[in-house]
């Protein structure tokens, strides 16, 4: 039986006893005021459904950040059996074809029939839709058959899995990247995948592609300008710990990573020379992107993201995506909260992904996210809460349009070369990671021996509570602490 490592479920557990951050309180903007009379945190009444139509999970609105958030219910579990599979996360989407049938390619992880770790499967996926009341449909598996299936023949052998980063369609090709891990969280290249037929079958479009930059390029979502002639792609190291990069590149050469063109906000250029594009929450604290989606809708960027610092996911939206991207506004979608509690999109335990629905505009937008009780994995529960949620935001377009000036651009962010001659070095240019500005190498041999021992005298000092967790207490401590511990 495929086992998830201990350690990836202790990293993933720790978000289950964290507090949560909670985003600013802004006011209800007044289009969402004629809709609905609401205050933050308050739970709305359901909308008319049919019993058909009702979500397994009690549907409720939030008001978080002044857009109402709607829990439309699990697109996974018992909607995914008639599929073979019923355990499965993530969920990137793609129309299919010209777009004109209203059908997307869904993407998932790691799945597992019948209990968690067995028939390991990913990526997977499914061919779904929208109903008459917006809720997603899963209509058949995307190989073309009744039965799920991996998309891409390989085994799972000490852990190797190819977990999905972001598909995109172009002109009716659908175009998968992937992240090689061996084992999980370890990243040991990236590789894209290519299908023209729908998703059904998929051939390798490029060569596994090994980082000489720090990884920086590991995890993105991608998605086309709206004058066709370039791809756009934000990315950031596997991880959560690190900050976000800004790529383009023409159609053509969306298999040959070495072509891409890398954003600086130093000089507002495409070239060799990058920067970060987002690396600071609003209080100034670094912030650690996790996974990401970037779509272009009516008119504006949007970025979806799990930020791993705020334990949210939020939503970015600007009318210009060359930019410095920290001084766009976040809205919270989902936050964590203790699984005790009741949950709600203020209260959404473990989050993770953010994947934006094809045929969403800014009024009415929907997500699908994960969501994974690391606690009952570890305890040996075979059936833990391990899913993708779909969640509807309204008023995000007046967001849009009043926190949507841009500020003059930073011009002292560190410059990062991919320049095809430069030498692979971990010292060479930002280090993901890292706060901005922090040279890779500044944690010598005694920085690390000093760094060991405060993190020994912490642990010392806290050793007597029995009640706390280590998978608890890890996250707490600096990251030049947690880098030097070797465990």
């Amino acid at each position: 039986m495929p086992r998830i490592p201990r350690s990836a479920l202790r990293r993933a557990a720790a978000l289950g006893v964290a507090a949560a951050v909670c985003s600013p309180a802004v006011a209800v903007p007044a289009a969402a005021q004629e809709e609905e009379q609401v205050e933050e945190g308050q739970v709305l009444d359901d909308e008319a459904l049919t019993e058909t139509d009702k979500p397994e999970l009690t549907s409720t609105n939030m008001a978080l950040d002044g857009v109402i958030v709607r829990n439309k219910g699990d697109v996974a579990g018992e909607h995914t059996k008639p599929l073979g599979v019923d355990l499965v996360d993530l969920g990137a989407m793609a129309p299919l074809g010209d777009g004109s049938t209203g059908e997307f390619a869904m993407i998932f992880g790691d799945s597992f029939i019948g209990e968690f770790g067995k028939q390991w499967m990913s990526p997977m996926g499914a061919v779904a839709r929208q109903g008459r009341l917006g809720s997603i449909q899963l209509l058949r598996a995307l190989n073309g058959t009744n039965r799920v299936s991996q998309l891409v023949s390989y085994n799972h052998t000490d852990n190797r899995t190819l977990l999905p980063s972001d598909i995109i369609n172009i002109d009716g090709t659908l175009y998968l990247q992937g992240m090689w891990n061996e084992p999980f969280g370890n990243v040991t290249s990236t590789q894209v995948y290519r299908s023209d037929d729908d998703g059904k079958t998929w051939q390798r479009a490029s060569r596994a592609h090994r980082s000489r930059i720090g990884g920086v390029e590991e995890l993105i979502s991608w998605a086309m300008g709206p004058d066709g002639e370039y791809l756009y792609a934000v990315s950031t190291k596997f991880g959560r710990k690190s900050p976000v990069y800004l790529w383009r590149a023409r159609p053509g050469d969306i298999p040959d990573q070495s072509k891409w063109e890398i954003y600086n906000t130093n000089t507002r250029s495409w070239g060799d020379r990058g920067t970060t594009v987002l690396d600071k929450n609003a209080n100034g604290s670094a912030l650690k992107a996790g996974e990401m989606n970037l779509r272009y809708i009516d008119g504006y960027w949007v970025l979806a993201m799990f930020n791993e610092s705020t334990l949210s996911v939020e939503v970015r939206i600007s009318d210009t995506l060359e930019r410095d991207w920290n001084d766009v506004h976040a809205v919270t979608i989902v936050k964590h909260g203790p699984w005790w509690n009741r949950q709600t999109p203020d209260n959404w335990s473990q989050p993770y992904g953010g994947y934006i629905v094809p045929g969403s505009t800014l009024n009415n937008l929907d997500l699908v996210i994960s969501q994974w009780n690391t606690a009952e994995s570890e305890a040996g529960n075979t059936r833990p809460r391990y899913t993708s949620t779909q969640f509807n935001a309204r008023g995000l377009r007046w967001h849009a349009e009043n926190y949507n000036e841009a500020s003059a651009p930073q011009t002292n962010k560190r410059e990062l070369d991919i320049s095809p001659n430069r030498a692979a070095s971990p010292g060479n240019g930002t280090s993901p990671g890292t706060s901005p500005g922090t040279d890779s190498s500044a944690l010598g041999s005694s920085d690390s021996f000093a760094a060991v021992a405060i993190a020994l005298g912490v642990i010392a000092g806290v050793a007597g509570l029995a009640a706390v967790s280590w998978p608890a207490l890890r996250p707490l401590l600096p990251p030049q602490v947690q880098a030097a511990l070797p465990f």
